[in-house]
């Protein structure tokens, strides 16, 4: 629920008896959206209104939580972007440190997303760092 000023507690708790009792319904959650998440104001306002006292203000404010939404979105899939390739670092560090498979089979796809150009160079930049000096195309 969106409140033109932040509710009290006591508001709040009074509020949601007298939905509950007017819907018949036990189970009613109740959140104040102007400090929510901008993903729970999404989905929030994505579902059924139930009362609406000022359109230009919905509209106002479901603008607002799209767009806001959509940054979210693309902060945690950055997020997630970062864990699938720290993972694929470490997962080819454990290989290397192992010596089970040849570096040269797994790196390629890493240094594609982690860098702009793959060359030679930078194989034998990565291998050399994984694995010594010494290394040839294997650990």
């Amino acid at each position: 629920m969106y409140f033109a000023s932040k509710p009290t507690l006591e508001e709040l708790v009074d509020l949601r008896a007298d939905l509950t009792e007017a819907l018949h319904f036990e189970d009613v959650d109740l959140v104040p959206l102007n400090d929510a998440h901008p993903l729970l104001r999404f989905e929030a306002v994505s579902g059924r209104r139930l009362f609406v006292r000022d359109l230009e203000t919905v509209a106002a404010f479901v603008s607002l939580t799209a767009r806001e939404a959509e940054d979210a979105n693309a902060l945690v899939q950055r997020g997630i972007d970062y864990l699938k390739k720290s993972r694929t670092l470490l997962k080819v560090e454990a290989c290397a440190k192992r010596g089970k498979r040849a570096i040269h089979e797994v790196h390629p796809a890493l240094f594609r997303n982690f860098t702009t150009e793959y060359t030679e160079s930078t194989e034998r930049i990565f291998l050399r760092e994984l694995c010594g000096e010494n290394s040839k195309s294997t650990c």
